[in-house]
């Protein structure tokens, strides 16, 4: 996945729901990036 913020977070709820994926794994260059993602499909 590329992009930021609320695109890449309705892309990880919808693969999540589709897939039943539960993990995400981010590249170690990237976490920065990505952090403001990871509360967002649950809601919090």
């Amino acid at each position: 996945m590329t992009g930021a913020g609320p695109p890449i977070t309705e892309r990880v709820r919808e693969r999540r729901e589709r897939f039943g994926f539960m993990y995400v794994t981010v590249l170690e260059r990237h976490p920065d990036d990505f952090a403001p993602v990871i509360g967002e499909p649950r809601g919090t």
